[in-house]
């Protein structure tokens, strides 16, 4: 047959190790969540979605009032930019460059404490005095364990917020 005898004995050896089983039988004594792969979040990434999402509120909480608030109004509330507009007295287009800035901002902020190697280092001056106090404010607003503590509203089998 042109197959060594120590080939032939490891695939009779395979063969009798193999066992045959029918899923419906495995499924019905120990139930189909058992054998089939999970598709809920590991207790790792459950923690990095909290921290993130607290360092986002944190975020928000440390823009300046009327970036807040667009980003509140856009984000949040779901509101028209023209609602917005006439609120704060603006146009549009200033709604739009305002939410622009506000992303930016949020951006750079999360980074800076979730990836602070994708934070452009700003040269020194009055900008990057303001930026270092917006990132050390998002620093300071809660600490490690609030941070990862289950925020009120979210349900900790999905961890998603329900509709308040």
């Amino acid at each position: 047959m042109g197959v060594s005898v120590a080939e032939l004995e490891r695939v009779d050896a395979d063969l009798h190790s193999s066992v045959v089983l029918r899923l419906d039988v495995i499924t019905d004594s120990v139930g189909a969540d058992a054998v089939l792969p999970s598709s809920s979040a590991t207790p790792e990434a459950v923690l990095v979605a909290r921290e993130r999402a607290a360092y986002l509120r944190d975020a928000v909480e440390a823009l300046p009032e009327r970036l807040a608030a667009v980003v509140r109004g856009c984000f949040f509330e779901d509101r028209p930019m023209r609602e917005l507009a006439e609120e704060l007295g603006v146009t549009e287009s200033r709604i739009s460059q305002m939410r622009a800035e506000a992303l930016k901002l949020l951006r750079d902020g999360m980074n800076a404490q979730l990836a602070p190697e994708l934070v452009e280092a700003a040269s020194g001056g009055a900008v990057a005095r303001r930026k270092a106090a917006y990132y050390a404010q998002i620093a300071a607003r809660s600490s490690y364990r609030d941070r990862l503590t289950l925020p009120e509203g979210m349900n900790p089998a999905h961890e998603t917020y329900e509709a308040v």
